[in-house]
């Protein structure tokens, strides 16, 4: 099924959404005059449909961190980091990444500021990929491309090939 104009079709799904999954749901999408002219079954198929994407987006956002967390555990394990547990707590994850670059966790604050948090994060990741002396061109893919760091981070995480060449602070005694 293709939409048109996707971002209005969101639109009236979220006006439906917001009424109880009772008569009110039914009512309030039945009268929007935003698809008026479509039959109240079409209607009520793509609400079902919209319903799948949400309900997949989510199994797809806990797949992803999973990954993410099992790659930063064993990276922590690499860098012989302390408390590498960390990585499986979610936003807290980064302090891992943070302190294989021998930064304080401290740092992760400065994540919340607009601008700076897309500047450090490119530095930090570049400064990453070096301790484990990734090549450049890898290096830039991983930056540019969200699905491509998530694999690079796995190969670093589980290959041979790539051994931690840092120096941290935080490590074990």
């Amino acid at each position: 099924m293709v939409f048109r104009n996707f971002w209005i079709w969101a639109r009236y799904v979220e006006r439906c959404k917001k009424y109880d999954f009772n008569k009110n749901l039914k009512y309030n999408c039945e009268k929007s005059s935003l698809y008026s002219n479509m039959p109240v079954e079409r209607r009520w198929e793509m609400f079902a449909v919209a319903r799948e994407l949400q309900t997949s987006s989510y199994f797809a956002a806990v797949v992803f961190y999973a990954i993410q967390a099992i790659a930063l555990f064993k990276i922590g394990e690499k860098a012989n980091i302390k408390n590498r547990w960390v990585a499986f707590i979610p936003f807290v994850q980064i302090i891992v990444l943070l302190h294989v670059i021998d930064k304080s966790g401290w740092a992760i604050f400065l994540l919340l500021i607009p601008i700076v948090n897309i500047v450090l994060g490119i530095i930090w990741f570049v400064k990453f990929y070096l301790a484990f002396k990734v090549n450049a061109g890898l290096i830039v893919l991983s930056i540019i491309i969200p699905i491509v760091n998530l694999v690079m981070m796995l190969v670093v995480a589980f290959s041979d090939q790539f051994k931690y060449g840092g120096n941290t602070r935080f490590t074990e005694a």
